[in-house]
């Protein structure tokens, strides 16, 4: 089993903590159809929420593997609009992913990948991308390497302030992870970034710890009680205020289509979220966040969320 990226140490504990947590109300609706005369298939996604936000997501994708993505939203308090355009292509019998992304601050970016066809478990690509109105580049080119022992990834960008190369390594051994992960700057001649993980992981546990530039230290245990039930723990610790973090959380199912979820962190902050499944493509999220400390000063936050998928 190949494992997993540096970034995805811990994502069982991160579930518990993030997983349908909802501080706005949010709409999504999602549309699948297929044109018999075209074979074109298409997802829209339209979001709500009371912070004055408004999204929209136009997916389509054609028989021969070409995508394209037109998402956009407005800001009602500042009548600020943002989209963008992205096309993908993936051609599987040659090993290649293209990508290109323009939106509406001028900014265009182009990737282009190839994988598995050279060695197994080998990716290179490269990515460019320049801002129309200033002609300003940057680019990076990237190679990944997974096997059923490790995992490396490996990338250089350059940027008109210079140069950065970035690494990272997670090595697999039976249930134990050991990861780390890097930056060196050429023009300093020296590591700007260095981190460190360990982690040990199975069906029913997951634990996880981290040293972030030797001064951050993050861990996290991740318990699966039952079919029913699971739990986790997150810590933190800065060396260089001497703050701690702790947070405790769970998820708790009904039945199969219900869940209960609860968090607290050590500054009395506590969240709730209910998910109740109303049919096949139509779930509800509830959610609110009190402050016991304050419990009659206000500044509780509450949430809704509604998704309906049609496929």
């Amino acid at each position: 089993m190949t494992p997993p990226a540096y970034h995805e140490f811990g994502n069982q504990a991160k579930d518990i903590f993030n997983k349908h947590y909802r501080k706005d109300f949010h709409l999504k609706l999602c549309f699948n159809g297929k044109h018999s005369n075209k074979g074109l298939k298409c997802n829209q996604v339209i979001s709500f929420n009371n912070l004055g936000l408004v999204k929209l997501d136009v997916k389509t994708k054609t028989p021969s593997g070409l995508a394209f993505n037109v998402s956009g939203s407005s800001n009602n308090e500042t009548n600020k609009v943002l989209a963008n355009v992205e096309a993908n292509y993936t051609h599987d019998r040659y090993g290649l992913t293209m990508k290109e992304k323009w939106d509406c601050d001028n900014n265009l970016s182009a990737e282009i990948s190839h994988r598995d066809k050279l060695i197994k478990g080998l990716t290179l690509g490269g990515r460019n991308s320049v801002t129309l109105d200033t002609k300003a580049h940057k680019g990076s080119i990237f190679v990944k390497c997974q096997g059923d022992l490790i995992n490396l990834a490996s990338d250089v960008e350059f940027t008109p302030s210079g140069t950065m190369v970035n690494g990272s390594a997670v090595i697999g051994a039976k249930e134990f992870l050991f990861g780390s992960q890097v930056s060196y700057d050429p023009s300093q001649k020296k590591l700007v970034k260095t981190n460190f993980s360990i982690g040990y992981n199975t069906i029913d546990y997951a634990v996880h710890g981290s040293l972030n530039e030797k001064n951050d230290f993050n861990g996290s245990i991740y318990h699966k009680v039952n079919e029913s039930l699971e739990s986790a723990v997150s810590v933190g610790w800065s060396a260089d205020n001497a703050s701690t973090k702790l947070a405790l959380g769970c998820v708790y199912k009904l039945d199969n289509t219900s869940s209960l979820r609860a968090k607290i962190n050590n500054n009395s902050n506590l969240s709730l979220g209910l998910s109740h499944k109303l049919r096949p493509g139509i779930l509800v999220t509830m959610s609110s966040m009190f402050d016991l400390k304050n419990l009659h000063g206000g500044g509780h936050k509450i949430g809704l969320g509604i998704e309906l998928n049609a496929t």
